[in-house]
């Protein structure tokens, strides 16, 4: 039974809180662009500018998110269950 919960953590629960994690940060990044006119150029700095935000650093998996600049605005990337980016399993938010 053990197995099966952890299944379910992994499989699910992770990935439903990571995706809501990467909205909050969404917000955030958007509400810094407005105040700066700009976009963070450095994730890990940004999140590490408040307290309440160091636990952005990560996904529910343990692992950095990767953060891109692009024309339109920034891409949010979680490796996903397996810890690899550019699978099949990576959660994308974009602004």
């Amino acid at each position: 039974m053990y197995r099966g919960g952890e299944y379910v953590t992994t499989e699910y629960l992770n990935v439903e809180h990571t995706e809501n994690e990467m909205i909050e940060i969404s917000f955030a990044l958007n509400k810094y662009k407005v105040r700066n006119k700009k976009y963070p150029q450095d994730f890990n700095e940004f999140v590490h500018s408040k307290p309440i935000w160091e636990s952005w650093a990560t996904d529910s998996w343990g692992n950095k998110y990767r953060y891109n600049l692009t024309q339109e605005g920034f891409v949010l990337t979680s490796s996903g269950v397996d810890g690899k980016f550019n699978t099949e399993d990576d959660i994308v938010r974009k602004n």
